[in-house]
């Protein structure tokens, strides 16, 4: 929306929802996001998504999942998803984080 009249109450309401999405149910999921078609977040809890991040068609994401950036020197690139990808408690040492094929269950990069 243009003007700062109309956008000022939309955005205070999307402050109070995220906020509440968030604190209740552990979802961190910024309106920034880019989602596919038929998303599904499973279970809830734990689940931080960085603000420019792209998620597929068709994925599935589980509790405990973080995808956030590859890099500190470049933080506002982050993880991509593609298509009917399920993805479940990735973790990663920061200092040897690679490129990721994301189709993981439970595995552990080190």
């Amino acid at each position: 929306m243009r003007t700062h009249l109309l956008r000022a109450p939309f955005s205070i309401i999307y402050r109070e929802l995220y906020r509440h999405a968030r604190n209740i149910y552990g979802i961190d999921l910024p309106c920034t996001v880019k989602l596919g078609h038929r998303v599904i977040i499973e279970h809830q809890g734990a689940i931080v998504i960085h603000e420019n991040c792209v998620v597929g068609d068709d994925c599935i994401i589980l509790q405990g999942v973080t995808l956030g950036n590859r890099y500190l020197e470049r933080p506002l690139e982050s993880e991509s998803i593609t298509n009917s990808y399920h993805v479940q408690y990735i973790a990663y040492d920061i200092k040897s984080l690679k490129s990721l094929c994301l189709k993981i269950s439970a595995f552990i990069l080190s």
